[in-house]
């Protein structure tokens, strides 16, 4: 044994064991704190109290023991608190609160607490928002909702994460697709419905999430197959799109094909949906539209009003994951004819020797800058 945390015949009932960087963390209950945080170096004397979270003989109800780059994570109920995160360095003056996140006397109650390359994802209900994915870097300002994946006080009911490959993957429900498999980035336009396994607003209730060899393995259940074993396979977001051609002729008519949109992905099969989005280099979508893969222009453009137009487009495969790009469109000159000629001065005075000027020849057109040539030709009648 390596210590008896409760005198007498009594057990102290060591729960919740978990190893941060050679030490084990724990909770249990010494008869006169009630289940509090000790951790154990392996030795009797090493075998302590870490701190009383809630004075007297109250449960600390300590759960979801997780260490994250050797500092450890964990849920604890506090009277003036309720349920809410905190984390521990192993002493009592630095075992403190991450963030009070709900105002209830219930607290946020987070769960499902999960290392993902440093960053801990957990989920928790802040009172608004319903139960949604989470993140934290261990401070109050660091620690934020991912996503609000299903708008209302109702939530996603997040649950069930797991790191897979440096990846988060979960279960959660956004109010269209049911209940099913989803994976985040971290942000929220990386935090995506995975596999719609039952399709439609039908829920495939994944379980029993396990990584085994960097795949998921899960058991999920469908009107065609019943409850079987499902694996994972994660898909990527597209990693570059293109446009064929980036420059357009003045003087073409509304709706003219600018050029065609193709998207690489390491996804093979997957397919697209191009948009014009606002963001930075958005400054004349509105002279563009998309049909389909192609870039058509909604006006006619003149190349001496302007020569370049700045736009920014959106390509999002079958699970709204995407990529956006900022493209420059030119205009080409054409070269067009004048339109007017003037002379400055239609009359002379009589008697004048030769080569004396009568006046000066202006030309008009749309490219007013051109150098002109003149000559005396002959009318044709």
């Amino acid at each position: 044994m390596v210590r008896n945390i409760r005198s007498g015949t009594a057990s102290s009932s060591p729960w919740y064991l978990a190893d941060v960087n050679g030490t084990l963390y724990f909770e249990a209950d010494n008869g006169t704190a009630g289940r509090e945080l000790w951790k154990s170096d392996g030795t009797s004397d090493g075998t302590v109290l870490v701190r009383d979270l809630r004075s007297g003989t109250a449960n600390a109800y300590l759960r979801n023991l997780t260490n994250v780059n050797g500092t450890l994570f964990f849920s604890a109920y506090v009277d003036t608190l309720g349920n809410e995160l905190w984390k521990s360095d192993g002493t009592s003056e630095g075992t403190v609160l991450v963030r009070d996140l709900s105002s209830t006397t219930f607290g946020s109650q987070p769960w499902s607490l999960t290392n993902v390359n440093g960053t801990l994802f957990f989920t928790a209900n802040d009172g608004s928002t319903g139960k949604e994915l989470w993140k934290t870097d261990g401070t109050s300002a660091g620690t934020m909702l991912v996503r609000d994946i299903q708008p209302g006080s109702d939530g996603s009911s997040s649950n069930s994460l797991v790191n897979v490959d440096g990846t988060l993957l979960f279960v959660a429900n956004d109010g269209s697709t049911g209940e099913d498999l989803w994976q985040s980035d971290g942000t929220s336009s990386g935090t995506v419905l995975a596999m719609d396994i039952a399709t439609g607003a039908s829920s495939s209730n994944p379980r029993e999430l396990r990584e085994v060899g960097g795949r998921l393995f899960f058991v999920a259940t469908t009107p065609d197959y019943s409850t079987e074993l499902w694996t994972y396979v994660e898909h990527l977001p597209p990693s570059d799109f293109t446009l064929s051609a980036t420059s357009i002729p003045e003087n073409q008519p509304s709706g003219t094909a600018v050029g065609t949109l193709t998207t690489s992905d390491p996804d093979t099969g997957d397919t697209f949906t191009y948009t014009l989005v606002p963001g930075s280099g958005d400054t004349n979508n509105a002279s563009f539209w998309i049909d389909g893969d192609t870039l058509k222009t909604s006006a006619s453009f003149d190349f001496e009003a302007q020569s370049s137009y700045s736009i920014r487009m959106r390509s999002s495969d079958q699970r709204n994951q995407w990529i956006e790009e900022t493209f420059t469109i030119t205009v080409n000159n054409f070269n067009e004819a004048p339109t007017d000629i003037s002379l400055s001065a239609t009359s002379i005075l009589e008697n004048q020797p030769s080569g004396t000027t009568v006046g000066t020849l202006t030309t008009a057109g749309p490219d007013a800058t051109n150098i002109c040539t003149y000559k005396i030709g002959r009318a044709h009648v």
